[in-house]
Protein backbone atom coordinates (compact mmCIF):
# COMPACT_ATOMS: atom_id res chain seq x y z
CA UNK A 1 0.00 0.00 0.00
CA UNK A 2 1.12 3.49 -1.26
CA UNK A 3 2.64 5.57 1.77
CA UNK A 4 1.51 9.40 1.66
CA UNK A 5 3.78 11.88 2.75
CA UNK A 6 2.90 15.65 3.19
CA UNK A 7 5.72 18.49 3.32
CA UNK A 8 4.58 21.87 4.42
CA UNK A 9 7.27 24.38 3.53
CA UNK A 10 8.85 24.51 -0.40
CA UNK A 11 12.17 26.79 1.08
CA UNK A 12 15.44 24.81 0.12
CA UNK A 13 14.69 22.61 3.07
CA UNK A 14 11.49 21.17 1.93
CA UNK A 15 12.40 20.97 -1.16
CA UNK A 16 15.66 18.51 -0.93
CA UNK A 17 13.54 16.53 1.71
CA UNK A 18 11.04 15.91 -1.45
CA UNK A 19 14.03 15.65 -4.10
CA UNK A 20 15.82 13.05 -1.37
CA UNK A 21 12.43 11.25 -0.89
CA UNK A 22 11.53 11.04 -4.23
CA UNK A 23 15.10 9.76 -5.11
CA UNK A 24 14.29 6.93 -3.61
CA UNK A 25 10.45 6.06 -4.08
CA UNK A 26 11.39 3.24 -6.39
CA UNK A 27 12.74 1.38 -3.57
CA UNK A 28 9.58 2.41 -1.33
CA UNK A 29 5.64 2.26 -2.04
CA UNK A 30 4.96 5.98 -1.02
CA UNK A 31 3.91 9.44 -2.47
CA UNK A 32 4.65 12.87 -1.74
CA UNK A 33 2.34 16.01 -1.82
CA UNK A 34 4.72 19.33 -1.37
CA UNK A 35 2.58 22.29 0.02
CA UNK A 36 3.77 25.87 -0.21
CA UNK A 37 1.93 29.03 1.10
CA UNK A 38 2.95 31.58 -1.08
CA UNK A 39 2.92 31.27 -5.29
CA UNK A 40 7.10 31.44 -5.01
CA UNK A 41 9.21 28.07 -4.10
CA UNK A 42 12.80 28.51 -2.35
CA UNK A 43 11.57 30.65 0.74
CA UNK A 44 14.21 33.37 1.69
CA UNK A 45 16.30 31.82 -1.96
CA UNK A 46 14.69 34.49 -4.13
CA UNK A 47 17.28 35.74 -7.88
CA UNK A 48 15.65 38.92 -9.04
CA UNK A 49 15.97 39.47 -12.77
CA UNK A 50 16.51 43.25 -13.67
CA UNK A 51 18.26 43.13 -16.73
CA UNK A 52 21.16 43.17 -17.26
CA UNK A 53 21.75 42.29 -13.34
CA UNK A 54 20.96 39.16 -11.53
CA UNK A 55 20.25 39.92 -8.11
CA UNK A 56 19.82 38.20 -4.91
CA UNK A 57 17.30 39.18 -2.67
CA UNK A 58 18.31 36.80 -0.03
CA UNK A 59 21.24 34.66 0.56
CA UNK A 60 24.12 35.56 -2.17
CA UNK A 61 25.90 32.45 -1.51
CA UNK A 62 27.09 29.21 0.39
CA UNK A 63 29.62 28.08 2.42
CA UNK A 64 31.37 25.06 0.80
CA UNK A 65 33.09 24.22 4.14
CA UNK A 66 29.70 22.41 4.88
CA UNK A 67 29.66 20.19 1.65
CA UNK A 68 25.88 19.74 1.68
CA UNK A 69 24.71 22.55 -0.77
CA UNK A 70 28.35 21.86 -3.13
CA UNK A 71 27.14 18.39 -3.35
CA UNK A 72 23.86 18.53 -4.44
CA UNK A 73 24.63 20.79 -7.39
CA UNK A 74 27.18 18.29 -8.70
CA UNK A 75 24.61 15.50 -8.32
CA UNK A 76 21.55 17.66 -9.95
CA UNK A 77 24.34 18.48 -13.26
CA UNK A 78 25.05 22.20 -11.96
CA UNK A 79 28.94 21.45 -11.41
CA UNK A 80 29.35 24.04 -15.03
CA UNK A 81 27.18 26.53 -12.97
CA UNK A 82 28.95 26.84 -10.06
CA UNK A 83 31.01 30.05 -9.27
CA UNK A 84 33.67 31.17 -6.93
CA UNK A 85 34.58 33.91 -5.01
CA UNK A 86 37.11 36.68 -6.89
CA UNK A 87 40.51 34.45 -6.43
CA UNK A 88 42.69 37.93 -5.87
CA UNK A 89 40.39 40.09 -3.91
CA UNK A 90 39.19 38.33 -0.73
CA UNK A 91 39.65 41.01 1.63
CA UNK A 92 37.15 41.89 4.05
CA UNK A 93 36.66 45.68 5.31
CA UNK A 94 35.72 47.43 8.33
CA UNK A 95 34.24 50.96 9.23
CA UNK A 96 36.06 52.04 11.93
CA UNK A 97 36.13 56.34 13.10
CA UNK A 98 35.41 57.47 9.80
CA UNK A 99 37.35 55.26 7.85
CA UNK A 100 37.43 51.68 6.22
CA UNK A 101 40.03 49.57 7.29
CA UNK A 102 40.68 46.25 5.88
CA UNK A 103 40.20 43.16 8.18
CA UNK A 104 43.46 41.39 9.05
CA UNK A 105 44.24 38.35 6.21
CA UNK A 106 43.59 35.30 8.13
CA UNK A 107 41.05 36.54 10.28
CA UNK A 108 37.85 35.79 8.39
CA UNK A 109 36.74 32.84 10.83
CA UNK A 110 36.95 35.63 13.48
CA UNK A 111 40.18 34.12 15.37
CA UNK A 112 43.24 35.15 13.77
CA UNK A 113 45.57 32.27 11.42
CA UNK A 114 48.03 34.64 10.06
CA UNK A 115 50.80 36.10 12.66
CA UNK A 116 51.97 39.43 10.67
CA UNK A 117 49.04 40.72 9.02
CA UNK A 118 47.41 40.33 13.32
CA UNK A 119 50.29 42.11 14.96
CA UNK A 120 50.71 45.17 11.89
CA UNK A 121 46.75 45.68 11.29
CA UNK A 122 45.99 49.13 12.84
CA UNK A 123 42.11 48.07 13.24
CA UNK A 124 42.68 46.86 16.66
CA UNK A 125 44.79 48.62 19.44
CA UNK A 126 48.13 47.19 21.07
CA UNK A 127 46.19 46.86 24.31
CA UNK A 128 43.32 44.66 22.32
CA UNK A 129 46.12 42.46 20.50
CA UNK A 130 47.77 41.34 23.56
CA UNK A 131 44.58 40.43 25.37
CA UNK A 132 43.68 38.04 22.06
CA UNK A 133 47.27 36.75 22.17
CA UNK A 134 46.40 35.68 26.37
CA UNK A 135 43.68 33.31 24.27
CA UNK A 136 47.07 31.20 24.17
CA UNK A 137 47.46 30.89 28.04
CA UNK A 138 44.09 30.83 29.33
CA UNK A 139 42.17 27.67 30.36
CA UNK A 140 38.84 25.97 29.09
CA UNK A 141 35.69 27.46 29.77
CA UNK A 142 32.69 25.42 31.69
CA UNK A 143 30.21 23.81 29.53
CA UNK A 144 27.48 26.49 30.61
CA UNK A 145 25.95 27.88 27.15
CA UNK A 146 27.05 31.60 26.91
CA UNK A 147 26.17 34.42 24.59
CA UNK A 148 28.72 34.88 21.88
CA UNK A 149 29.84 38.33 23.56
CA UNK A 150 30.90 36.36 26.61
CA UNK A 151 32.81 33.87 25.37
CA UNK A 152 35.18 36.21 23.39
CA UNK A 153 35.32 38.37 25.65
CA UNK A 154 36.45 36.10 28.02
CA UNK A 155 39.00 34.69 25.46
CA UNK A 156 40.16 37.61 23.63
CA UNK A 157 38.67 40.84 25.24
CA UNK A 158 35.87 43.60 24.83
CA UNK A 159 37.60 45.02 21.81
CA UNK A 160 37.27 41.98 19.69
CA UNK A 161 33.97 41.98 20.66
CA UNK A 162 32.98 45.17 19.39
CA UNK A 163 35.18 45.59 16.44
CA UNK A 164 34.42 42.28 14.65
CA UNK A 165 32.35 39.34 16.51
CA UNK A 166 29.63 41.76 16.89
CA UNK A 167 29.31 43.07 13.18
CA UNK A 168 29.85 39.98 11.83
CA UNK A 169 26.94 37.96 13.97
CA UNK A 170 24.72 41.14 12.73
CA UNK A 171 25.76 40.64 8.99
CA UNK A 172 25.26 36.91 8.67
CA UNK A 173 22.71 36.63 11.61
CA UNK A 174 21.14 39.72 11.47
CA UNK A 175 21.64 39.08 15.46
CA UNK A 176 23.16 40.44 18.67
CA UNK A 177 26.41 38.85 20.33
CA UNK A 178 24.81 39.74 23.51
CA UNK A 179 22.00 37.42 22.94
CA UNK A 180 23.00 34.55 20.46
CA UNK A 181 23.93 31.56 21.97
CA UNK A 182 27.76 30.42 21.34
CA UNK A 183 27.15 26.73 21.35
CA UNK A 184 24.01 26.59 18.39
CA UNK A 185 24.84 29.93 16.62
CA UNK A 186 28.85 29.06 16.14
CA UNK A 187 28.92 25.69 16.91
CA UNK A 188 32.57 25.28 15.40
CA UNK A 189 33.79 27.52 18.03
CA UNK A 190 32.60 26.55 21.07
CA UNK A 191 33.90 22.64 19.96
CA UNK A 192 37.44 24.86 18.89
CA UNK A 193 37.59 25.49 22.86
CA UNK A 194 37.04 21.58 24.30
CA UNK A 195 38.90 20.51 21.84
CA UNK A 196 42.03 22.32 21.68
CA UNK A 197 41.20 24.38 24.99
CA UNK A 198 42.63 27.81 22.77
CA UNK A 199 41.27 29.16 19.93
CA UNK A 200 44.46 30.45 18.31
CA UNK A 201 46.22 27.12 18.56
CA UNK A 202 43.17 24.90 17.14
CA UNK A 203 43.22 27.12 14.46
CA UNK A 204 46.91 27.19 13.56
CA UNK A 205 46.74 23.27 14.59
CA UNK A 206 43.53 22.76 11.66
CA UNK A 207 44.96 25.13 9.06
CA UNK A 208 48.30 23.14 9.24
CA UNK A 209 46.29 20.01 8.95
CA UNK A 210 44.23 21.18 6.42
CA UNK A 211 44.91 21.40 2.24
CA UNK A 212 43.42 24.10 -0.13
CA UNK A 213 40.53 22.97 -2.83
CA UNK A 214 41.74 23.94 -6.23
CA UNK A 215 38.07 23.76 -7.49
CA UNK A 216 36.34 25.41 -4.57
CA UNK A 217 36.33 28.76 -2.38
CA UNK A 218 35.04 29.17 1.12
CA UNK A 219 31.92 30.78 -0.83
CA UNK A 220 30.36 29.82 -3.82
CA UNK A 221 27.58 30.74 -5.83
CA UNK A 222 25.77 29.52 -8.94
CA UNK A 223 26.05 31.74 -12.51
CA UNK A 224 22.56 32.18 -13.19
CA UNK A 225 21.55 32.89 -9.91
CA UNK A 226 21.01 30.49 -6.74
CA UNK A 227 17.61 30.56 -7.90
CA UNK A 228 18.91 27.89 -10.44
CA UNK A 229 19.61 25.19 -7.58
CA UNK A 230 15.98 25.92 -6.46
CA UNK A 231 13.80 25.53 -9.64
CA UNK A 232 16.64 22.41 -10.74
CA UNK A 233 15.20 20.50 -7.81
CA UNK A 234 11.63 21.64 -8.82
CA UNK A 235 12.11 20.26 -12.22
CA UNK A 236 13.62 16.50 -10.91
CA UNK A 237 9.99 16.46 -8.47
CA UNK A 238 7.40 14.25 -10.09
CA UNK A 239 4.58 16.08 -11.73
CA UNK A 240 1.70 17.56 -9.66
CA UNK A 241 3.34 16.97 -6.49
CA UNK A 242 3.76 20.87 -5.97
CA UNK A 243 1.02 22.61 -4.88
CA UNK A 244 1.48 26.82 -4.45
CA UNK A 245 -0.58 28.52 -2.60
CA UNK A 246 -1.92 26.20 -0.49
CA UNK A 247 -1.77 27.37 3.49
CA UNK A 248 -2.10 24.80 6.14
CA UNK A 249 -4.03 25.17 8.70
CA UNK A 250 -3.78 22.76 11.12
CA UNK A 251 -2.38 19.42 11.41
CA UNK A 252 -4.39 16.23 13.77
CA UNK A 253 -4.34 12.86 14.24
CA UNK A 254 -6.04 10.35 12.38
CA UNK A 255 -6.11 6.70 13.02
CA UNK A 256 -2.52 5.62 12.62
CA UNK A 257 -1.57 9.30 10.10
CA UNK A 258 -2.35 12.81 9.96
CA UNK A 259 -4.99 14.86 8.54
CA UNK A 260 -3.55 18.01 7.06
CA UNK A 261 -6.41 20.82 6.78
CA UNK A 262 -5.65 23.74 4.51
CA UNK A 263 -7.37 26.72 4.85
CA UNK A 264 -9.50 26.44 1.67
CA UNK A 265 -11.61 23.36 3.19
CA UNK A 266 -9.57 20.91 1.44
CA UNK A 267 -8.35 18.25 3.74
CA UNK A 268 -5.36 15.77 3.48
CA UNK A 269 -4.87 12.50 4.84
CA UNK A 270 -1.28 11.45 5.68
CA UNK A 271 0.86 8.53 7.09
CA UNK A 272 3.50 11.42 7.63
CA UNK A 273 4.41 14.55 7.92
CA UNK A 274 7.28 16.92 7.47
CA UNK A 275 7.07 21.28 8.35
CA UNK A 276 9.91 23.31 7.30
CA UNK A 277 8.13 26.17 7.64
CA UNK A 278 9.28 28.73 10.26
CA UNK A 279 8.86 28.19 13.69
CA UNK A 280 6.28 30.69 14.44
CA UNK A 281 4.03 29.23 11.36
CA UNK A 282 4.82 25.63 12.81
CA UNK A 283 3.86 26.60 15.97
CA UNK A 284 0.30 27.60 14.59
CA UNK A 285 0.28 24.52 12.49
CA UNK A 286 0.51 22.01 15.49
CA UNK A 287 -1.27 23.92 18.38
CA UNK A 288 -4.63 21.27 18.47
CA UNK A 289 -2.26 18.16 17.95
CA UNK A 290 0.07 19.38 20.90
CA UNK A 291 0.01 22.18 22.81
CA UNK A 292 3.27 22.09 24.73
CA UNK A 293 4.87 21.40 21.39
CA UNK A 294 3.68 24.61 20.15
CA UNK A 295 4.67 26.24 22.46
CA UNK A 296 8.40 25.23 22.59
CA UNK A 297 8.19 26.41 18.82
CA UNK A 298 6.80 29.92 19.70
CA UNK A 299 9.81 30.03 21.93
CA UNK A 300 12.18 30.15 18.94
CA UNK A 301 12.71 33.93 18.53
CA UNK A 302 12.60 35.67 15.12
CA UNK A 303 13.98 38.91 13.72
CA UNK A 304 14.16 40.89 10.38
CA UNK A 305 16.23 42.23 7.83
CA UNK A 306 16.02 43.42 4.56
CA UNK A 307 18.89 43.41 1.85
CA UNK A 308 19.20 47.00 -0.75
CA UNK A 309 20.70 46.56 -3.88
CA UNK A 310 21.93 49.55 -5.79
CA UNK A 311 23.66 49.88 -9.22
CA UNK A 312 26.35 52.51 -10.40
CA UNK A 313 28.64 52.84 -13.43
CA UNK A 314 31.93 51.68 -12.10
CA UNK A 315 33.21 55.53 -12.79
CA UNK A 316 31.27 57.02 -10.76
CA UNK A 317 32.78 54.52 -7.83
CA UNK A 318 35.87 56.01 -6.14
CA UNK A 319 37.00 53.96 -3.69
CA UNK A 320 38.53 50.50 -5.64
CA UNK A 321 36.09 48.26 -4.26
CA UNK A 322 39.07 45.42 -4.01
CA UNK A 323 37.04 42.74 -1.51
CA UNK A 324 33.94 41.00 -0.67
CA UNK A 325 32.59 44.03 1.30
CA UNK A 326 32.77 46.03 4.77
CA UNK A 327 30.80 45.54 7.67
CA UNK A 328 29.94 48.57 10.57
CA UNK A 329 30.27 47.76 13.94
CA UNK A 330 27.22 49.08 16.39
CA UNK A 331 29.28 51.90 18.20
CA UNK A 332 29.57 53.59 14.90
CA UNK A 333 25.78 54.33 14.47
CA UNK A 334 24.91 53.68 11.27
CA UNK A 335 22.03 52.74 9.76
CA UNK A 336 23.05 49.23 7.02
CA UNK A 337 24.79 46.91 8.97
CA UNK A 338 27.56 46.45 5.82
CA UNK A 339 27.61 45.72 2.40
CA UNK A 340 29.04 43.63 -0.48
CA UNK A 341 30.46 44.42 -3.22
CA UNK A 342 28.72 41.36 -5.38
CA UNK A 343 30.51 42.97 -8.83
CA UNK A 344 34.31 42.36 -6.96
CA UNK A 345 32.57 39.12 -4.96
CA UNK A 346 31.86 37.44 -7.78
CA UNK A 347 33.80 37.74 -10.90
CA UNK A 348 31.32 37.56 -14.39
CA UNK A 349 28.47 38.36 -12.55
CA UNK A 350 27.45 42.00 -13.44
CA UNK A 351 28.47 43.49 -17.41
CA UNK A 352 31.78 45.49 -17.62
CA UNK A 353 31.81 49.12 -16.49
CA UNK A 354 28.90 48.60 -13.73
CA UNK A 355 28.80 48.28 -10.09
CA UNK A 356 26.45 46.28 -7.99
CA UNK A 357 26.61 46.76 -4.40
CA UNK A 358 24.09 44.89 -1.60
CA UNK A 359 23.80 46.61 1.66
CA UNK A 360 21.97 44.96 4.92
CA UNK A 361 19.84 46.62 7.33
CA UNK A 362 17.48 45.40 10.40
CA UNK A 363 18.29 42.73 12.57
CA UNK A 364 18.01 42.42 16.47
CA UNK A 365 17.60 46.03 17.68
CA UNK A 366 17.01 47.76 14.28
CA UNK A 367 14.21 46.34 12.58
CA UNK A 368 12.19 49.54 12.54
CA UNK A 369 13.61 51.21 9.16
CA UNK A 370 11.78 48.28 7.37
CA UNK A 371 8.47 50.21 8.53
CA UNK A 372 9.79 53.17 6.52
CA UNK A 373 8.86 53.86 3.17
CA UNK A 374 11.29 52.93 0.25
CA UNK A 375 12.65 56.35 -0.77
CA UNK A 376 13.52 56.63 3.27
CA UNK A 377 15.26 53.57 3.29
CA UNK A 378 17.48 54.25 0.27
CA UNK A 379 17.84 58.00 1.23
CA UNK A 380 19.53 56.12 5.03
CA UNK A 381 21.60 53.97 2.92
CA UNK A 382 22.84 56.48 0.31
CA UNK A 383 23.89 58.44 3.74
CA UNK A 384 25.65 55.97 4.68
CA UNK A 385 27.57 54.57 1.38
CA UNK A 386 28.46 58.62 0.92
CA UNK A 387 30.25 58.33 4.24
CA UNK A 388 31.86 54.80 4.24
CA UNK A 389 32.72 54.64 0.19
CA UNK A 390 32.35 58.50 -0.47
CA UNK A 391 29.99 57.59 -3.37
CA UNK A 392 27.66 60.70 -4.12
CA UNK A 393 26.43 59.54 -7.49
CA UNK A 394 22.50 58.26 -7.98
CA UNK A 395 21.94 55.19 -8.67
CA UNK A 396 20.34 54.19 -12.16
CA UNK A 397 19.13 50.68 -10.13
CA UNK A 398 17.86 50.39 -6.71
CA UNK A 399 15.91 47.43 -5.18
CA UNK A 400 14.67 46.71 -1.63
CA UNK A 401 13.84 43.57 -0.08
CA UNK A 402 12.38 42.82 3.15
CA UNK A 403 12.49 39.76 5.16
CA UNK A 404 9.76 40.11 8.12
CA UNK A 405 10.67 37.92 10.59
CA UNK A 406 13.07 36.08 8.53
CA UNK A 407 15.93 35.45 10.49
CA UNK A 408 15.55 32.50 13.42
CA UNK A 409 17.82 33.58 16.62
CA UNK A 410 19.16 31.26 18.23
CA UNK A 411 19.87 32.40 21.82
CA UNK A 412 21.49 31.09 25.01
CA UNK A 413 19.07 27.81 25.59
CA UNK A 414 18.43 27.13 22.25
CA UNK A 415 19.94 23.32 22.84
CA UNK A 416 17.53 22.92 25.37
CA UNK A 417 14.56 24.05 23.53
CA UNK A 418 15.56 21.77 20.77
CA UNK A 419 15.43 18.34 23.18
CA UNK A 420 12.61 19.53 24.57
CA UNK A 421 10.63 19.65 20.95
CA UNK A 422 12.30 16.09 20.15
CA UNK A 423 10.56 14.50 23.64
CA UNK A 424 7.40 15.99 22.54
CA UNK A 425 7.50 15.01 18.90
CA UNK A 426 8.18 11.20 19.96
CA UNK A 427 4.71 11.28 21.22
CA UNK A 428 3.46 11.93 17.12
CA UNK A 429 5.65 9.03 15.28
CA UNK A 430 5.59 10.07 11.43
CA UNK A 431 5.82 13.77 12.36
CA UNK A 432 8.85 15.41 11.60
CA UNK A 433 10.66 18.78 11.74
CA UNK A 434 13.20 20.60 10.12
CA UNK A 435 14.61 24.16 8.42
CA UNK A 436 16.56 27.49 9.90
CA UNK A 437 14.55 27.31 13.01
CA UNK A 438 16.93 24.31 14.45
CA UNK A 439 20.35 23.21 13.84
CA UNK A 440 22.13 25.88 11.00
CA UNK A 441 20.46 29.08 9.17
CA UNK A 442 22.75 28.57 6.13
CA UNK A 443 21.48 26.64 3.22
CA UNK A 444 23.99 23.82 3.48
CA UNK A 445 22.45 23.34 6.99
CA UNK A 446 19.24 23.45 5.32
CA UNK A 447 19.71 20.96 2.96
CA UNK A 448 21.62 18.70 5.21
CA UNK A 449 18.57 19.13 7.51
CA UNK A 450 15.76 18.25 4.45
CA UNK A 451 17.61 15.29 3.26
CA UNK A 452 17.88 13.84 7.27
CA UNK A 453 14.33 14.31 7.61
CA UNK A 454 13.65 12.52 3.98
CA UNK A 455 16.05 9.47 5.59
CA UNK A 456 13.99 9.27 8.63
CA UNK A 457 10.79 9.24 6.80
CA UNK A 458 12.62 6.18 4.46
CA UNK A 459 13.72 4.69 7.59
CA UNK A 460 10.44 5.11 9.81
CA UNK A 461 9.32 2.79 6.48
CA UNK A 462 10.90 -0.39 7.45
CA UNK A 463 10.50 0.66 11.53
CA UNK A 464 13.80 1.39 12.40
CA UNK A 465 13.47 5.67 13.56
CA UNK A 466 11.52 8.24 14.34
CA UNK A 467 11.98 11.61 15.79
CA UNK A 468 14.29 15.29 14.01
CA UNK A 469 17.62 15.63 14.28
Amino acid sequence: MEKRVVLIGAGITGLSAAYELQKHAHHHPLSTLLLESSQRLGGKIFTDVEEPFRIEAGPDSFLTSKPHAYDLCQELGLGAELLGTHPQFKRIYLFCNGKLRPVPEGMNTLIPTRIWPFLSTSLLSPAAKIRIALDLFLPRGSDEDETVAEFFRRRMGAEMVDKLVDPFLSGVYAGHSEELSLRSTLPQIHSLEKSHRSLLLGMFRQKASSSPSSEKTNFMTLKSGLGTLVYTLASRLRPGSILLGSRVKSVTSSGTGYRVSLEDGKVLAAEAVLLSTPAYESCQILKELNPTLSQHLENIPYTSSATVTLAYRHSEVKHPLDGFGFLIPRSQGKTILGATWTSTKFPGRTPEGYVLLRCFLGGSGREEILQREDHEIFQAVRKDLECTLHLTANPFLKKVYRWFRGNPQYKVGHDHQLKEIEEKLKQHPGLFLAGAAFRGIGIPDCIRQGKEAAEKILEQEVGESRGFR
